[in-house]
């Protein structure tokens, strides 16, 4: 997955397929057409491994941070979730389709996220000095955690680029 952020536009995101295999022939000629350096791109629509295209959150939302979660039975390898910088949103998108399956006010403005192992989605923000869980199977937002004053990357910074699990969660 891909998110263009949609600096002053519609951001959106893009669905690859890792492996030719889960490409689609789309226009029958029995092979497979898609991009396979800088100096071979195909155009916009040609390429059969770029699965689906969507547009995610309102225009200038900025998307920013990008996670998959751990999935169910009808969704194994996990639903998509999407941070609007500018909207302070989380987007949760089919897999399959791209389709927005909910939207979500958060309390930080999301600039990273990732999924621990007990399915709880982290979005950590540049500009709020907190974090905030996001249970991905309940589908509830729950209250941002102040960054530890003890944990500062620098000087008097109280707020994180990136974020990321350990197996432990």
């Amino acid at each position: 997955y891909v998110a263009s952020r949609g600096f002053g536009t519609q951001g959106s995101v893009t669905k690859l397929a890792a492996e030719r295999t889960n490409c689609v022939d789309r226009n029958g000629n029995g092979m497979i057409d898609t991009s396979s350096s800088a100096t071979d791109v195909k155009p916009y629509g040609a390429d059969e491994c770029v699965l689906w295209t969507s547009n995610v959150g309102t225009p200038d939302a900025i998307l920013r941070a990008l996670a998959t979660d751990r999935g169910d039975v009808s969704n194994p390898f996990g639903y998509v979730w999407v941070g609007g910088y500018n909207s302070s949103r989380a987007y949760r998108l089919d897999p399959r389709t791209g389709v927005t399956l909910g939207t979500y006010a958060l309390a930080v403005r999301p600039y990273g996220m990732v999924v621990t192992r007990d399915g709880t989605l982290w979005v950590s923000s540049i500009d709020s000095g907190a974090m905030q869980p996001v249970n991905t199977t309940a589908l509830t937002v729950g209250t941002a955690v102040p960054y530890p004053a003890s944990r500062r990357l620098s000087g008097t910074c109280t707020d994180s680029y990136g974020l990321t699990a350990d197996g432990r969660g």
